[in-house]
């Protein structure tokens, strides 16, 4: 018994003294871990930019070190692997990243083995005179010989008149993974040769020719080129054959003018292009009183007629004549003047375009508030319009009438409410005498908020009258009188409707207590008892009594 006792108080010693000993060990272990992770204060990383190559090459290394500790870095070191490259980086703040691109020369050993390996060093927070060091790896891989050009050719024209120049820009991008060498550009158009002695991967390089046209031909463009690391192999780019035909000019016009009703002419030039180039940038102007009618027009080869339509003024003796510029697609310039045309009567009967014009009553406003807009159209035909209908780009469609009589006028006054400087644009469409819709837009009708401004109308609704005048709602003694007459009725069904609740809710009240009181009373009358005395307990005698 003693004997298994003393082996049992043996082993507890032992284990009690393993503790002892792990027990001091954790806090040297948990010193080191601590001291260690206090050294390493920086974390980096290291791309190759581009990843892969096909021969030793150069690449750029993009580090990006970030110091996501509580202590800065001193002394900080980048250097290559063979020792040749040691470059002070400085020191990088707690919480500083910084981010640096650097060119590297990759070797073969480096492509072999498919990484870049650098190294990063600063001075140890812990040990005075001690290091850091930190190693950085970038992937690169050997790729493929793939040696690729994209060959384009752009022209000036491909219609030019006989005896005029043409210009062929003829592009080239290499596309591939290695340099291209001895780029040639070959086109039997103008027998042009052009050169390039090197184009380095994602490289471009334009080449320009001028050839003189004097006859129907075609362009045949070829583009030839070797590859470092391919040896001695031509590749060649071939692209379709472009024909180059000889211009035709031609452009036609009609022009008229038909006077109106309210000293107007409706004055039209029609164009047509007749030949097979499109003219472009054509300008339009009033050869007699100035200004510009129309310009930027386009009239394409073989396409529809472009007209020019406008209402102009009728002035001193009433003729019109336009003038015309631009410049065709073979480079031809255009620039001739219509025959002066005398105006001619309106058909009778005949409807004329509507006339639209609007304004702001006060353009000049101190605040946001409501502000009146007066619009007026006018029918200076001889026959009556139907289906006209008044509309504003911001405030939507505004009225619409069924008939505007020839010769008469309507003018209207529409109600805004403006909170910034803005503009109005009315717009009035009707149907002409052929049934065919028709639109005109007032030149916008501005309103400004500034400190000479009058004051506004009142607050903000859109309130439009029709009838031929402006109704301002404050203003209307018959719209107070109603004004006051709804407030006081609703006043007095307020105060009704308060009596009446006030009413039942005492009338319910009287109703409970009654009914508390019936039942206290019937139950006075049936729950009457007559008392019973508790039986009393006789006291027992002892056991010795």
């Amino acid at each position: 018994m003693n004997r298994r006792f003393g082996l049992r108080s043996g082993a507890i010693r032992l284990l009690a003294a393993s503790l002892c000993v792990l027990c001091a060990a954790l806090p040297l272990f948990a010193r080191g871990a601590l001291a260690e992770g206090r050294r390493t204060l920086l974390n980096i990383q290291m791309t190759a930019r581009p990843e892969e190559l096909v021969e030793p090459g150069d690449v750029t290394l993009v580090f990006t070190i970030e110091n996501n500790s509580d202590a800065d870095a001193q002394n900080v070191y980048l250097s290559s692997a063979d020792g040749l490259l040691s470059e002070p980086i400085g020191q990088i703040a707690a919480g500083e990243v910084q981010v640096f691109n650097r060119t590297h020369s990759v070797t073969a050993a480096e492509l072999d083995a498919g990484e870049i390996l650098y190294t990063v060093s600063h001075d140890d927070p812990l040990e005075p005179g001690g290091k850091v060091n930190y190693t950085a790896q970038a992937q690169i891989h050997r790729s493929a010989l793939r040696p690729e050009a994209e060959f384009t050719r752009q022209f000036s024209s491909e219609s030019v008149a006989a005896g005029s120049s043409l210009t062929i820009v003829y592009r080239i991008r290499n596309t591939g993974n290695v340099a291209l060498t001895n780029l040639r550009v070959q086109d039997d158009l103008g027998d042009f040769t052009g050169r390039v002695d090197r184009l380095d991967v994602g490289e471009s390089r334009a080449l320009v020719s001028r050839a003189t046209v004097t006859e129907t031909c075609a362009s045949s463009a070829s583009l030839s080129y070797g590859a470092e690391g391919a040896g001695d192999e031509i590749f060649v780019n071939t692209l379709e054959d472009v024909a180059i035909s000889l211009a035709e000019c031609g452009l036609t016009h009609s022009f008229s003018a038909v006077e109106r009703a309210g000293n107007v002419a409706d004055v039209a030039l029609t164009l047509r292009n007749v030949g097979n180039v499109d003219y472009r940038d054509v300008c339009v102007t009033d050869a007699v009183n100035g200004g510009v009618i129309a310009d930027a027009l386009v009239v394409p080869a073989g396409g529809d007629a472009v007209e020019v339509r406008r209402a102009c003024p009728v002035r001193g003796s009433g003729g019109f004549r336009w003038r015309v510029t631009g410049m065709s697609a073979a480079g031809e310039r255009i620039d001739f003047t219509t025959e002066l045309v005398a105006l001619s009567p309106a058909p009778e009967g005949e409807a004329a375009p509507l006339r639209v014009s609007a304004e702001a009553l006060t353009p000049r406003i101190r605040r946001a508030g409501n502000v009146t807009l007066r619009v007026r159209i006018e029918n200076p035909g001889g026959v009556d319009v139907q289906d006209v209908a008044l509309s504003e780009a911001g405030l939507g469609s505004l009225r619409s009438f069924s008939i505007l009589p020839a010769g008469d006028a309507i003018e209207r006054d529409v109600r805004a409410y403006a909170d910034a400087d803005a503009q109005f644009s009315f717009t009035v469409s009707y149907a002409d005498a052929r049934g065919q819709l028709q639109s005109i837009t007032t030149a916008p009708v501005e309103v400004v908020i500034a400190q000479d401004g009058v004051l506004p109308e009142g607050a903000k609704n859109s309130f439009f009258d029709f009838s031929g005048n402006s109704i301002k709602i404050g203003g209307s003694s018959t719209f107070a009188a109603l004004f006051i007459a709804g407030c006081v009725a609703l006043l007095a069904l307020i105060i009704m409707l308060v009596i009446a609740s006030r009413r039942a809710r005492l009338e319910k009240q009287m109703r409970i207590a009654a009914e508390k009181q019936r039942r206290k009373e019937e139950m006075g009358k049936t729950n009457r008892f007559t008392p019973v005395r508790a039986a009393t307990k006789k006291k027992g005698k002892g056991r010795n009594g």
